[in-house]
């Protein structure tokens, strides 16, 4: 290899960034090989990342295919929390590192809060009758969410936040992972339950898990016939989490009061989508948590993880450590 060679970071869904990278990751410009693709496909992306060394990811799907079609890659960098279209295992025994960059639990929590609170207030009826220049009739209300209780499907960095929101409000506040220790939410004062009892017990459940094969359809028809007729459901995570013909159909029986989408089972949203046309659906587009400061973080964390996977320290957001012993690397 020419000891001269500059490092190539490519970055898919190139026109998603500024035209100046120098804009958003100042410390890359003048070190590495700054470069874009729109590349979407496996063949495509292992065509278009041929000479990369770090590869920052969107989406597009990283199977072990294209781990195994690019042996000069040292490091895949996902831009955000959700890395469900990666293959960590694969990766991991060809001795890629993979990270991620969530910057973004903190909008996640807050866009939650917002479309828990647009159901619950009937914000989209209050609007449309303010731009009619009318008032509702005296039976269409809101409801308090003071002293209701919130479930959290995923314990992470989001739904602890979104606890300590709910708390806010004089929430009491249920949560469901299987993956998180017991001391966590009883540090937080948060009530540890099994799915069913959460889906029971709350007046609003946000889901906020990875998706992963285990949590495909987590929340279907059987779980959401669980739930009460007064409750409501919020989807911030991905949409494959929520089986959306069970919801539609809950929903449009009455089976229960409203749901707030920001991400759907297929993506970009489609208009045709029938959930749409329920009026007690509020949906947008998977970009409520579009925040310049999470973008800020989001990028700094990226900026960070490719240097130090080119400087060859561990990256803090390392989602793999075992591939560490296959590459000697230093803290």
């Amino acid at each position: 290899m020419n000891s001269n060679r500059q490092p190539v970071v490519i970055f898919t869904e190139g026109s998603y960034y500024p035209k100046d990278f120098s804009e958003i990751f100042p410390a890359l410009v003048t070190r590495f090989d700054m470069r874009r693709t729109e590349a979407s496909t496996p063949d495509e992306l292992i065509a278009a990342l041929a000479d990369a060394d770090v590869v920052v990811a969107r989406r597009g799907k990283f199977s072990a295919k294209v781990f195994q079609s690019l042996p000069m890659l040292r490091g895949i960098v996902k831009w955000g929390a959700g890395v469900e279209t990666i293959d960590i295992p694969a990766a991991t025994e060809l001795g890629v590192i993979v990270t991620n960059s969530p910057g973004n639990s903190f909008a996640v929590a807050e866009s939650a809060m917002c479309l828990i609170l647009a159901v619950a207030k009937n914000l989209l009826v209050m609007a449309q009758a303010a731009k009619e220049g009318s008032r509702p009739d005296f039976d269409i209300r809101g409801h308090e969410l003071y002293e209701k209780t919130l479930g959290i499907v995923g314990f992470g960095r989001i739904g602890r936040h979104l606890a300590r929101i709910a708390k806010g409000f004089n929430m009491a506040v249920l949560a469901f992972d299987p993956y998180v220790t017991a001391s966590k939410f009883s540090e937080m004062d948060v009530k540890q339950v099994d799915l069913p009892t959460l889906m029971q017990e709350a007046d609003f459940i946000s889901i906020n898990c990875a998706l992963t094969p285990e949590t495909h359809h987590l929340i279907g028809e059987k779980e959401i016939s669980l739930m009460r007729p007064s409750a409501y459901l919020v989807n911030t995570a991905r949409g494959p989490v929520l089986d959306e013909a069970a919801l539609y159909q809950a929903l449009e029986k009455g089976k229960i009061a409203g749901a707030g989408l920001d991400v759907f089972e297929v993506e970009p949203l489609e208009p045709t989508n029938p959930l749409l046309a329920l009026p007690s659906v509020v949906a947008t587009p998977h970009s409520l948590p579009r925040a310049w400061e999470s973008t800020g973080r989001t990028t700094r964390m990226i900026q960070d993880a490719v240097v130090s996977i080119l400087d060859g320290h561990i990256p803090q957001t390392i989602l793999n450590p075992d591939v560490v012993m296959k590459k000697g690397m230093q803290i």
